[in-house]
């Protein structure tokens, strides 16, 4: 049995190993991120970025976790757009280092977040993945999402307009 990894929530003091985590895979994120600038590759713009995370943090509107294994930053994985009300969901994001790929960090992560997820009160968790990147799918199905189709043209990933199938898991499939 594959043994548990250490969620923990990243901060600006985390700046420095998110900044080398997004230099060593600026390609390899392009499967599930956007095109950034030169500028989003520096200290500041990550500082930044983890300052903004924790307003939203406190705002309730969004949870991101740096993925540790053995105490190295190995990715990271969000739940964002948390709505309450009525919806009490969120959706899943996630994106493993190109040297950490393979090893079940990715299934192990998203257990432990959708986890998360029900102690927070959430009902529903999806997560949108590029039909093209057979690996996150293998990711989601192995935590027992539920396919709900295709949305074409749904974000803009690497550089262009990407079609993603629709996962979601509810707290009853738990």
């Amino acid at each position: 049995m594959l043994g548990r990894v250490e969620l923990r929530p990243l901060t600006p003091s985390d700046a420095q190993i998110v900044l080398e985590l997004r230099r060593r895979n600026r390609r390899h994120f392009l499967t599930g991120e956007p095109l950034h600038d030169d500028s989003w590759y520096t200290l500041g713009a990550q500082r930044e970025a983890l300052r903004h995370l924790e307003e939203e943090r406190r705002a309730g509107t969004r949870e991101q976790f740096g993925i540790f294994d053995g105490g190295e930053l190995a990715g990271y994985i969000s739940l964002s757009q948390i709505f309450r009300g009525a919806f009490q969901s969120c959706f899943l994001g996630y994106a493993i280092d190109r040297d950490h790929t393979g090893r079940g960090l990715a299934t192990r992560a998203v257990a432990e977040a959708v986890e998360y997820a029900w102690r927070i009160g959430l009902h529903r968790v999806q997560a949108n993945v590029a039909t093209t990147n057979a690996a996150s799918r293998r990711v989601v199905e192995k935590n027992r999402f539920r396919y709900e189709g295709t949305a074409l043209r749904y974000l803009h990933i690497g550089g262009r307009w990407t079609d993603h199938d629709m996962f979601a898991k509810t707290v009853e499939e738990a």
